[in-house]
């Protein structure tokens, strides 16, 4: 069997590749860590002898190669599609309470009520200040107990 490599622009011709040392090649080949391979490749006719993993000592008539199991880094790959957009998931559980909301602007001035019925003959009213309403005749002056403020009584 003969397999063609290149090294540093030399075309090799591996020959007399053993069926055991294919084996090793593919099998150091399938590991993560890269191995190094040597061999002597002759000067005149570039085929290579002494395949093994530890460097051999070549020939005057031949020139020491390697080369490793591993590869350099290829260069990264374009960005794949996008896939089909996934089912709809399940509906999440109750969040919780939002706070209070600021107070509302203040409603509207109310229409002015009916006229109540007329008070009682003799009633008293109690207004704060010195006077009574126009109309309505003082009838005396009550005093809280601290004597902070004063009431009228008028009458109606």
């Amino acid at each position: 069997m003969k397999l063609t490599h290149i090294v540093a622009g030399t075309a090799l011709v591996l020959s007399g590749f053993t069926a055991g040392s294919l084996a090793v090649g593919l099998s150091a080949s399938a590991t993560s860590n890269s191995i190094t391979f040597y061999a002597c490749s002759n000067k005149t006719t570039g085929v290579l002898s002494a395949t093994s993993t530890k460097a051999p000592t070549c020939a005057k008539t031949a020139t020491l190669v390697s080369w490793n199991s591993v590869g350099p880094q290829g260069a990264p790959g374009t960005n794949g599609t996008n896939g089909a957009p996934g089912a709809q998931g399940a509906t999440g559980p109750q969040g919780a309470p939002g706070t209070n909301g600021a107070p509302g602007a203040p409603g509207a001035q109310g229409a002015t009520g009916p006229q109540g019925p007329n008070a009682p003959t003799g009633a008293l009213f109690v207004v704060s200040g010195s006077q009574c309403p126009a109309g309505h005749a003082s009838v005396g002056q009550v005093q809280d107990y601290n004597s902070l403020y004063a009431f009228k009584l008028c009458a109606f």
